[in-house]
């Protein structure tokens, strides 16, 4: 998931979390406009048949701009992307995405986009990452969050995807609530009860000192990414033995554990 570029001289990128081997990626001059380049992805199924896919790709911009020899001043507002057939007819003119920059790195980050609807198996996908488009087109999030919210006796954060609503306790690091479109709370943590409350919450990785609980107070949770496809919550325990992140997308979650006390 690393941009860079081949002793061949071609660009490679290991793109997607459910991608093949290196993608091939090249940097294009639109004959229109000499400000405008495009770098073209292509995300394999992997032998496994995927519906509406969230795909993480790691670039470096400054890389393939130098190595593209263009004069071109990197600008994130002025990223489309779109997806295209082999013939490269275009089958969707405004894929939603989002880039995290990479800490202290202007120009380094994660590109993070739906592939929509389903993927056969043993099939690619093709989508072109465009820049220096002027016209800026607004991308309704598929996930939200909002801070400060006050759930189960304790801060929360609210985050709001396609099919469940999520409340995090910031302090406890952990999820205490997530409701389905039906209204039903599949986790049922409050304070009190034992097993029937107190006990429950997601994911609950941390006896005894209380990590990753709901209702706990040992640690502290920050937004680190937030929308349209993806958000994303750091947590580290005030001891400093813990530290994870919490990727929040439309369809799904996943927990990411960097640091534990014990392997």
């Amino acid at each position: 998931r690393v941009a860079d570029i081949g002793n061949d001289g071609d660009m490679d990128i290991v793109g997607a979390n459910w991608s093949g081997p290196y993608q091939p990626i090249e940097t294009w001059e639109n004959k229109s406009s000499a400000r405008t380049l495009r770098i073209p992805i292509t995300v394999h199924a992997a032998g496994h048949q995927r519906a509406d896919k969230p795909v993480e790709v790691e670039i470096d911009f400054k890389q393939l701009l130098r190595r593209s020899g263009k004069e071109f001043t990197f600008n994130e507002k002025s990223m489309r992307l779109t997806e295209v057939d082999t013939a490269d007819n275009i089958i969707n003119s405004s894929v939603r995405f989002q880039f995290d920059r990479a800490q202290q790195c202007d120009a380094k980050g994660t590109l993070t986009f739906i592939a929509g609807g389903k993927t056969p198996a043993d099939s690619a996908r093709i989508f072109h990452l465009y820049l220096g488009v002027a016209d800026k087109v607004r991308m309704e999030p598929l996930v939200s969050i909002t801070d400060g919210v006050h759930h189960r006796d304790q801060e929360s954060f609210k985050i709001e995807a396609q099919n469940a609503t999520y409340y995090y306790h910031k302090q406890g690091a952990g999820f205490a609530s997530i409701f389905d479109k039906d209204g039903n709370d599949w986790l049922g943590y409050r304070p009190g009860g034992g097993p029937a409350g107190e006990y429950r919450g997601i994911p609950n990785m941390g006896y005894p000192e209380g990590y990753c609980h709901p209702g706990k107070t040992v640690s502290n949770s920050r937004i680190i990414s937030a929308g349209p496809v993806k958000v994303s919550i750091l947590s580290e325990s005030n001891d400093g033995k813990m530290k994870c992140v919490w990727d929040i997308f439309p369809a799904h979650a996943r927990l990411t554990v960097l640091k534990m006390r014990t392997p």
